[in-house]
């Protein structure tokens, strides 16, 4: 059996709040009201959780531009709904402006319950969004913790122009450059002039070979690369992981 509808009203009037109850339970069976009709009720009421905040427009104590307020400085995602017999087109668009979802007039409420089904439903997608952004974050979180204390070298760089694009600690560590100047470079210009061009920017998805690669202080080592193409944000780039396997020339 699923939860009830819990529906916070912002209304002074019992007949107008007896008028939305009577529509919401008629759509959707299971409904939980409760109705405030100012500030420090509202602000009281919104420490529990709730689908939906249907609101009038202008009350004596508390209008539906306050109420959006309150919501905005909490930082709270909750449908919030004007049901009201006064408000203008004007009116209408500030609120909308301000977090409104939607507007009705008490004297159609047979709109009440598909306005209401489509803003949970849209709530709904907006909470799955927010946790797919999180678990995103989080995602990348690991893996540039994970890329920056790998044991090996590890440089990140545009596929066709070899701009370095990030590097690890352990990078910092075996050329000897900062972390500014490492990524002003290509990762072409890491190996001596006299040598061929790198094979680090191969089409190929995944390739290893050996090549010589220069120091900041000019000295000359022997390296394995590992690379594998990345796409990143729709943009063509190379993970190169470089073992050395020869002491300084």
């Amino acid at each position: 059996m699923s939860a009830p509808l819990r529906v916070l009203v912002l209304e002074d009037s019992e007949a107008d709040f007896l008028l939305v109850a009577r529509e919401l339970k008629r759509g959707f069976g299971a409904v939980e009201l409760q109705r405030v009709e100012d500030p420090a009720a509202l602000g009281s009421a919104l420490q529990e959780p709730w689908d939906l905040l249907i609101s009038d427009w202008s009350m004596p104590r508390l209008g539906a531009l306050e109420a959006l307020g309150m919501l905005a400085d909490l930082e709270l995602d909750i449908p919030f709904l004007i049901v009201s017999g006064t408000i203008g087109e004007e009116m209408a668009v500030e609120a909308m402006r301000c977090g409104a979802r939607d507007y009705l007039l008490k004297d159609r409420l047979a709109r009440l319950v598909p306005v209401v089904e489509r803003e949970l439903q849209e709530a709904r997608e907006r909470q799955e969004h927010r946790r797919a952004e999180e678990a995103l974050r989080v995602a990348e979180g690991r893996y540039r913790l994970l890329f920056n204390q790998g044991p090996l070298p590890e440089l990140l760089y545009d596929a066709e122009t070899l701009e370095l694009l990030a590097v690890n600690d352990a990078a910092l560590k075996t050329y000897g450059y900062s972390r500014e100047e490492l990524l002003k470079l290509t990762f072409a210009d890491l190996r001596p002039q006299k040598d061929s061009p790198e094979k680090g920017d191969s089409a190929r998805s995944e390739n290893t070979e050996r090549s010589r690669h220069r120091r900041k202080s000019g000295a000359i080592i022997d390296v394995e690369i590992s690379t594998r193409a990345l796409t990143l944000q729709d943009h063509a780039c190379r993970l190169s992981i470089c073992r050395e396997i020869s002491g300084a020339a």
